[in-house]
């Protein structure tokens, strides 16, 4: 099989009016009226997106004189990736270079046909940041699938020598200043098949063959709930200031979420009620811009992904710590889902639980639905006990959701009357939020089913 290099990069996006002036200012002098070149891009995949599933992108370059196809692999760790190259004539994918990688062993002789195309017109140069060699690309143009197209302007840092560190400390002098550039998490392979799958995001993939520490960064969307699942493997310092970090920025969500479920909720209530509730969204939303916009929620994402990719979680060679990142994540896996499973009363009565605590028990199904999500590639000998034990996770959330969604409403419609004085707004409230036992009880008896068919059949991933 053909040998990877590895691919350690960070992408940027910037504004196009001030594209030029941040090339210029991180640019060596001789390469800031660089021409560059346009690089054309077609993306392969089979009908059903078994590549893309797997967390792999084939694609064929043309720069105007040579075509490479390249196989990017799925991530193997943060922000790297596993990457096969070979010149090729083209235009179609050279199906004996691929054979070389893995892609082979899950394409098992599917078709591939184009999908979408990248164009950009790319400058590139490279800085010195210590002892390292990035490559520092400015990529003007756009992705293009079906009748549906994306501008692209982005600033992609790669590593080219020296220590993964060292790349993201070039990203924090980029963001330095506040310089209009943000993050960018979704590739251009990503961008492009949400364009021709109108809307899908490629997924986080587990797979079978992981270590726990590969799993772990695989899955670091759900990041609070996936820290949860592998806290034994983060009990250091940084660890912990990134989940203090992860908190702030969920409780900056929360109070609008809460304020717009509210408003949903209550469409047919008095216009008085009304105008109280939309003036307090408006203050929630004046506070969640300003915290978004903050230098803070601006450095989290290179922060959480510098952090996945080089943090000293990865480095400890404390034995324990070394053999848990080294496990086999099929078994850890089994073994957290067991864990979370343990966590729930199969005889439980939620009609009997005080409101409270049904909110603890839809939090521990909320964890346990999450981890099953992720972990559910790894576990395929039962598929229709799968399909059915994860249907019932998410029908019991949803349904103790609503309830919990009725009793935090009702106390913030309260508490919102009472600090407007308007006895009208509170009249209306009182009529709104009255209990509606009937509701209740129907939510209760299918909360009740679901709690009932997660228990009915032995678990999926034993």
């Amino acid at each position: 099989m053909a040998s990877a290099a590895q691919e350690i990069e960070l992408k940027f996006a910037v504004s196009p009016e001030r594209a030029e002036a941040v090339w210029a200012a991180f640019a060596p002098a001789d390469a800031r009226g660089s021409k560059g070149k346009t690089l054309v891009s077609t993306y392969f995949d089979t009908s059903d997106r078994r590549l893309s599933a797997a967390g792999m992108a084939l694609r064929i370059r043309d720069d105007g004189k040579t075509k490479i196809q390249t196989l990017k692999g799925p991530s193997e760790g943060g922000f790297a990736r596993a990457e096969y190259e070979q010149a090729v004539a083209g235009p179609g994918i050279d199906l004996a270079v691929l054979a070389e990688t893995p892609a082979a062993a899950v394409l098992d002789g599917a078709e591939l046909q184009p999908l979408f195309t990248v164009e950009v017109h790319r400058r590139k140069a490279v800085v010195a940041q210590g002892d390292s060699e990035i490559e520092i690309c400015l990529d003007l143009g756009w992705v293009e699938g079906g009748d549906r197209r994306e501008t692209i302007c982005e600033i992609e840092l790669e590593l080219l020598r020296g220590s993964p560190a060292a790349l993201f400390a070039l990203g924090r002098r980029l963001m330095q200043r506040r310089r209009p550039v943000e993050l960018a998490l979704e590739t251009k392979s990503a961008r492009g098949f949400r364009l021709v799958d109108g809307g899908k995001r490629e997924r986080a993939v587990v797979r079978v063959g992981m270590d726990t520490a590969a799993a772990f960064t695989a899955i670091g969307e759900r990041l609070r709930s996936a820290r949860s699942t592998f806290k034994a493997m983060l009990v250091d310092p940084e660890s912990e200031r990134v989940a203090a970090e992860l908190k702030w920025l969920a409780h900056a969500l929360d109070e609008m979420r809460d304020l717009d479920v509210l408003a949903e909720s209550i469409a047919d209530a008095d216009a008085a009620f009304h105008g109280v509730l939309e003036a307090a969204r408006a203050a929630a939303r004046v506070r969640l811009q300003a915290a978004l916009s903050s230098p803070r929620r601006r450095a989290l994402p290179l922060k959480i992904a510098e952090w996945l990719t080089v943090g000293r979680w990865r480095r400890s060679r404390t034995r324990d710590l070394r053999q848990l990142r080294e496990r086999p994540i099929a078994e850890f896996a089994a073994d957290a889902l067991d864990k979370r499973l343990s966590k729930l009363d199969p005889k439980e009565d939620l009609a009997a639980l005080p409101v409270e605590q049904r909110h603890h028990e839809r939090i521990k199904i909320k964890k346990l639905r999450y981890a099953a999500d992720a972990f559910a590639a790894l576990f395929d000998a039962h598929p229709k006990r799968r399909k059915r034990m994860t249907a019932a996770f998410k029908d019991a959330q949803e349904c103790l959701g609503l309830l919990n969604d009725d009793a935090v409403g009702r106390e913030i419609a309260h508490r919102l009357v009472a600090d407007s004085g308007n006895a009208e707004a509170a009249f209306a409230a009182g009529a709104a939020f009255a209990p509606d036992p009937r509701r209740d009880a129907r939510r209760l008896k299918a909360a009740q089913a679901a709690w009932a068919e997660m228990f009915a059949d032995r678990p999926f991933w034993r």
